[in-house]
C-alpha cells in the first residue's frame, strides 16, 4: 500500500501527527501494536493525571473534565472522542517488524495479532512510540523473575504481602502508598541517602 505517511503508535503524539496529516488531505496509516494510547490504557486503573485538561489536549477537540485533574478513564474516553471526531485512519494490534529505506521513500513490514503480514510503501515514516515499553532494568538478579513487575497496576491483589518498590521519585513513592494503606508491609529501596 503506498502512502504518504505511515505512523508508527498511536499514543498522543501519534495521534497529532494523524490529525495534521487529515487536516492536509495527505495519505497516512497509524499502526500500533497495541490499543489506542495503549501506555494510557496501561496505567494503574486510579490513576489521576497531574496534568489538566488542556496539556492532555490535542487538535482541536476540547477536553472537559469535571474535576482539575483528569483521570486515567477520562483521557481513554477522550483519546477515543479525538480519534473518531477526525476519523483517524488507524490500524491497532499490528506490530512494525521492519522499516527499510527505498527508491521511493520506505519499506515497512508489520504483523497484525491474527498474524497476517501487511506491506507499506510510504513516503514518509513517523515514530512516535514513546518510551513505556523501556523500563529501567538493574541487571540484577531475579529481575526477570514471574514474581517481578516493571509496571504499577494495582495495590489490592498485595494486602499482606510483601513488596519491594525500587526508585523513589514520584511514582515510586506514590506507589508504596498504595500498598501500605491495602495492607502489603512495603520495602521502598532507592540509591540515594534519602528520600
Amino acid at each position: 500500500m503506498n502512502l504518504d505517511y505511515l505512523i508508527v503508535g498511536a499514543g498522543p503524539a501519534g495521534l497529532a501527527c494523524a490529525i495534521e496529516a487529515e487536516k492536509k488531505g495527505l495519505n497516512y496509516l497509524v499502526v500500533d501494536k497495541g490499543c489506542v494510547v495503549d501506555s494510557i490504557y496501561r496505567f494503574p486503573a486510579d490513576l489521576v493525571f497531574f496534568s489538566t485538561p488542556d496539556l492532555v489536549q490535542i487538535g482541536d477537540l476540547v477536553f472537559i473534565s469535571p474535576s482539575f485533574r483528569p483521570t486515567r478513564m477520562e483521557v481513554l474516553k477522550y483519546y477515543l472522542a479525538v480519534v473518531e471526531h477526525y476519523g483517524l485512519k488507524i490500524n491497532t494490534y499490528e506490530k512494525v517488524e521492519s522499516i527499510a529505506p527505498n527508491e521511493n521513500g520506505f519499506s515497512v513490514k508489520t504483523t497484525s495479532h491474527t498474524g497476517h503480514t501487511h506491506a507499506y510503501n510510504p513516503k514518509k515514516v513517523i515514530v512516535a512510540i514513546g518510551y513505556y515499553d523501556n523500563p529501567n532494568m538493574l541487571g540484577i538478579e531475579g529481575e526477570d523473575l514471574p514474581k517481578v513487575s516493571h509496571y504499577y497496576t494495582e495495590a489490592h491483589p498485595y494486602n499482606g504481602q510483601d513488596v519491594v518498590i525500587i526508585g523513589a521519585k514520584n511514582s515510586a513513592v506514590e506507589a508504596a502508598l498504595l500498598f501500605s494503606r491495602t495492607g502489603a508491609r512495603v520495602t521502598l529501596v532507592h540509591r540515594g541517602p534519602a528520600i
